[in-house]
């Protein structure tokens, strides 16, 4: 039956089409296989990121909240301080104050006085280096906080990174998928539509 011989000749030629892309799609399956491993594994280390991304954001707000309790202190420290040398500057400045204190016929009195001057001078010495302690430990603070933001940023930009080469993974995964699905599928169906011609051919003989 010469129709029926054609059809076996179209349902020949594509199931030759469909071997054909059979071994030139084995290499695209291959790379879409690949593709998914690479995507799974960008997914596990996206959530190891976010765990350092968390870890980091811990450390950066306990030196955030450390660094204001010193501010706080260098604050009240610098109070403290403009407090004693104004006292301390009335005290020197005061010509007709000292004077009188010199001529002074209490000298338990004089004594008392002159004393309480050193001790201010001493507690402005004492209290000007405990500000500059203060101001050291604010400045590594600062350095340190400083070092955590940049660790964050980097990790932010590669919990980022990572985020981007999941989602082209992702995506070259299902364009690969659609490159072996669409044209097999087409020609599968006209193979079927091919062989069920046959198929009312071979009948009607």
């Amino acid at each position: 039956n010469p129709v029926v011989a054609g059809l076996q000749q179209q349902a020949d030629a594509l199931e030759q089409e469909i071997i054909g892309l059979q071994l030139h799609s084995a290499p695209l399956l291959y790379e879409a296989v690949q593709a998914q491993q690479r995507a799974a594994a960008a997914q596990a280390q996206l959530a190891q990121a976010e765990l350092d991304l968390a870890s980091a954001n811990v450390a950066l707000a306990r030196t955030t909240a450390n660094l204001a309790s010193v501010r706080a202190e260098l604050d009240a420290d610098r109070s403290r301080l403009a407090a004693l040398v104004l006292t301390s500057y009335e005290a020197t400045s005061n010509s007709s104050a000292l004077i009188a204190l010199v001529n002074s016929r209490n000298l338990a009195q004089t004594l008392d006085t002159l004393v309480s001057y050193s001790q201010v001078t001493d507690g402005m010495t004492t209290l000007v280096q405990h500000v500059r302690a203060a101001s050291d430990r604010l400045a590594r603070l600062q350095s340190e906080q400083q070092a955590d933001q940049q660790r964050v940023q980097h990790q932010v930009d590669a919990v980022q990174a990572q985020q981007a080469q999941a989602l082209q993974d992702e995506a070259t995964y299902q364009q690969q998928a659609s490159q072996l699905t669409g044209p097999a599928a087409q020609l599968t169906q006209q193979l079927q539509g091919v062989l069920a011609q046959i198929a009312v051919a071979e009948g009607k003989q």
